[in-house]
């Protein structure tokens, strides 16, 4: 298993390591999704139990799913998922290890949120659009997980910790290198969630601004959703009367369709900047556990962007 600060590409990857990770470290819902239409089948399967044999093979696959009641037409719409995630995703293992994760209910959703059309509609893609490079105005930067500082313990309850009980973890480090080098080339603006906005500070990068986490009442910090993250950003920059007509976003590779969508929501235009290569691997200490390997953040995506995409 890999040390802390090391690079993971996705996360723990037998059922040997998973269970030698200590408890606090093992999948529970997030509290912010605990009422989630497919948590049920989260819950029969335990972060443990996620990190399935990855010889397991489509032939079997389709073997469980026609023991498992779902109906003709279910069954047609849940394959025609498959298929398009497998070409999305480049990997037909985990298109089928995602989509017998998902609850019928979720499968419906997603057909709902395509009308009908899972094979084309951009709903589903995993491909985000570019922008050229000299059109950008101002960069977008969405953090992607972050870990515990030495010393800290996950919370039993699943609440979120203050800042200063966390550190950013690779995925945010990288993803500031990126922007570093970027603005550098091209001179714009950077609104960046605190995550990023810290590393990019040690960094000596300019012209920043860090979009923190907002507080309750009681000083509890408030998860920020991706579209929160986007409103929030954009209303920092207008306040600071930054051009937002072509904002380059940066985040993970598989979070950054939705990152681009929320942005839209906000902004003129966006889209990753030509030639930047986006993180793709995953870390498997991060204090977000459905940010720790790809088999678990793909459920947890599809089931946002039902719930987000106009």
């Amino acid at each position: 298993m890999p040390e802390v600060g090391e690079q993971s590409g996705e996360g723990p990857n037998n059922r040997r390591e998973a269970e030698s990770l200590p408890a606090r470290l093992r999948w529970k819902p997030p509290r912010f999704l605990e009422n989630a239409v497919w948590l049920p089948a989260f819950d029969r399967m335990t972060f443990n139990r996620m990190t399935v044999d990855r010889r397991l093979g489509s032939s079997r696959t389709l073997t469980r799913r026609s023991q498992s009641g779902y109906g003709r037409s279910e069954m047609s719409t849940r394959e025609r998922l498959r298929e398009r995630l497998a070409v999305e995703l480049d990997d037909e293992q985990l298109a089928d290890r995602v989509t017998d994760a998902l609850t019928d209910s979720l499968v419906a959703d997603i057909d709902r949120l395509v009308g009908g059309n899972l094979e084309t509609s951009p709903h589903l893609s995993y491909r985000a659009d570019v922008v050229a490079p000299n059109d950008v105005t101002v960069v977008f930067a969405f953090a992607y997980g972050y870990r515990f500082a030495p010393g800290v313990d996950a919370p039993e309850d699943g609440s979120i910790l203050p800042q200063s009980s966390l550190v950013p973890g690779p995925v945010n480090e990288e993803l500031a290198r990126l922007i570093a080098a970027f603005v550098a080339d091209h001179p714009v603006p950077i609104v960046a969630q605190w995550e990023i906005a810290l590393v990019l500070e040690t960094l000596g990068v300019a012209c920043l601004i860090s979009v923190e986490p907002d507080t309750a009442n009681d000083g509890s910090v408030i998860y920020l959703s991706t579209v929160g993250v986007a409103e929030k950003g954009a209303r920092m920059a207008a306040e600071a009367s930054i051009d937002t007509a072509t904002v380059a976003v940066f985040g993970h590779a598989d979070h950054a369709v939705r990152c681009l969508a929320a942005t839209r929501s906000v902004c003129a235009a966006a889209g990753v900047a030509e030639g930047v290569v986006l993180p793709t691997f995953y870390d498997s200490r991060s204090g977000q556990p459905w940010t720790r390997d790809r088999a678990t953040w793909i459920p947890v995506d599809l089931f946002a962007r039902t719930r987000t995409t106009p």
